[in-house]
């Protein structure tokens, strides 16, 4: 099925009106009344980078860039809609038409954190598509490996040992709110499970047009990926040199993978990432200037 052009696309209503509400409080000016698309800093004369995930990592990057160029914020749709196939296509389509009217032409900066690199992966492709160069792809802690059961053993491991430790910091330092937070992650659960339970029962249609389950892999590119981890501390998952194998087959044009240290993977140290994003920057125009 090929993809809708994304020239005047509009959002399906049940999606726009959730990440309006997840947006409304973010700091920054909007491409257009009621957009979700926020220019987070607004920089200088130079090509912006569009980042998805939360504003608040991109203190970090304004301050390496020296508030050189833009910086564009796109939401992620964790905790706000299912990862499915649908719902993520749709939330890149609209997004590239926000980003068309702010630079109507390439070279394109685009990077992602965790789960919302499955949106700008496909923000990249459907660019790429329309025949626009991307200087830039980089993603922070994307899922891009085989799932198989080594994989999502050792994985699960090592995100209970950071879940757990976690808790008991929180503890110390404030335990009737992390009995809250536990609490109310318990009652998603439910909330999850009974979900569950109805669509077991009821079975109800699937749309043919939506996938049921997340992207946990990235499609061939033609670009070359960068891919920043964290490495999880002394033992953790990404120091191992044995998972680099399962790697290097999410790209057709190949994959740098760039790792810092840290402790847990939803806490990176934001400001070595915008470094590194930064000096990746730096070595595209360099690279272009010498082409030209």
């Amino acid at each position: 099925m090929s993809t809708p052009s994304p020239a005047n696309y509009k959002l399906p209503s049940r999606l726009y009106r959730r990440f309006l509400m997840v947006t409304a409080a973010w700091p920054g000016s909007r491409v257009d009344s009621g957009s979700l698309l926020v220019r987070i800093y607004p920089g200088k004369d130079k090509a912006p980078l569009y980042w998805a995930g939360s504003p608040d990592v991109l203190e970090s990057f304004n301050q390496q860039i020296a508030g050189e160029r833009p910086i564009y914020c796109m939401s992620t749709t964790w905790e706000v809609v299912p990862p499915t196939e649908f719902n993520i296509k749709s939330l890149a389509l609209y997004y590239v038409a926000e980003i068309l009217k702010v630079q109507p032409s390439g070279p394109y900066l685009l990077g992602g954190f965790c789960e919302a690199g499955a949106i700008t992966f496909e923000v990249a492709k459907i660019l790429t598509e329309l025949g626009h160069k991307i200087d830039l792809l980089v993603f922070c802690e994307r899922e891009v490996t085989k799932r198989n059961r080594s994989i999502v053993f050792f994985k699960a491991l090592y995100q209970l040992r950071e879940n757990v430790e976690l808790r008991i910091i929180h503890f110390v330092a404030n335990p009737w709110q992390c009995v809250k937070e536990v609490m109310h992650t318990k009652m998603l659960q439910l909330k999850r499970l009974s979900k569950l339970l109805f669509r077991f029962f009821h079975k109800p249609k699937k749309n043919p047009s939506e996938s049921s389950e997340p992207l946990y892999k990235l499609s061939p590119q033609t670009e070359k990926i960068h891919l920043i981890y964290v490495k999880w501390g002394v033992l953790g998952f990404y120091r191992f040199s044995f998972f680099q194998k399962f790697w290097n087959d999410v790209a057709l044009g190949g994959a740098k993978f760039h790792t810092i240290n840290g402790r847990w993977h939803n806490r990176p140290d934001w400001n070595k990432v915008a470094k590194i994003v930064k000096h990746l920057i730096d070595e595209s125009s360099s690279k272009k200037f010498r082409e030209e």
